[in-house]
């Protein structure tokens, strides 16, 4: 995890190899609290590479550079 959240926040879900964007999110907990969490949902998913929404923002040429 990178950067400072608030549980109910949209975030980014990012490859950590390529950092490239897996999917979109709403974080359930604070950035000081997820660190500690064993199992069970971190993030409820919003949107994910190659959801309809995903393919649709796709073709709409916004760069993620």
């Amino acid at each position: 995890f990178e950067g400072e959240f608030r549980k109910g926040d949209y975030v980014f879900v990012v490859d950590e190899k390529y950092s490239k964007p897996l999917a979109v999110g709403i974080i359930e907990y604070d950035a000081g609290t997820v660190k500690n969490v064993k199992d069970g949902v971190v993030v409820k998913n919003l949107h994910f590479v190659g959801d309809k929404i995903w393919n649709f923002i796709k073709t709409l040429n916004f760069s993620t550079q």
